[in-house]
């Protein structure tokens, strides 16, 4: 899957930066389909780019890759469970083919328990950006 790749790029460019800090990663926290940009490379519509960078914060590469399954496979109460399994681990592979099998099964583990940690980090940034001013247009 190619939105896999291209979060696997991002994150090893920011593995042992100062931006990733002592996590292993930067990660975007909102990678979703209108979040990303895509173009037209002859084989039809392909992503590029990720967009809407406001809550991007250092973290584990995981979160980034859950989050991936969660947005692009449309995971909800209509899902095909059998369907939904091979998408996830298409996402899985195609972040990393050595660690496909692990990282799909460590996906619905993580939903869970990273969806405390993003409501905690959404309020923080809400608490940082409260005070300041957007200038009027």
């Amino acid at each position: 899957m190619a939105v896999a790749q291209l979060v696997r790029r991002f994150h090893d460019l920011t593995m042992g930066t100062r931006l990733a800090g002592d996590e292993e990663v930067v990660c975007h926290n909102d990678l979703s389909p209108k979040n990303t940009v895509y173009r037209d490379l002859g084989h039809g519509l392909r992503p590029i780019a990720f967009i809407d960078w406001d809550i991007a914060a250092p973290g584990a590469r995981i979160h980034d890759v859950a989050h991936v399954c969660w947005q692009f496979v449309g995971l909800g109460p209509d899902t095909d469970v059998t369907e939904a399994g091979r998408l996830i681990r298409a996402v899985a592979d195609g972040y990393d083919r050595n660690r496909g099998p692990e990282l799909s099964a460590g996906f619905a583990c993580h939903r869970r328990q990273d969806r405390r940690a993003m409501t905690d980090r959404v309020r923080r940034l809400a608490d940082v950006h409260r005070d300041r001013k957007v200038p009027s247009s």
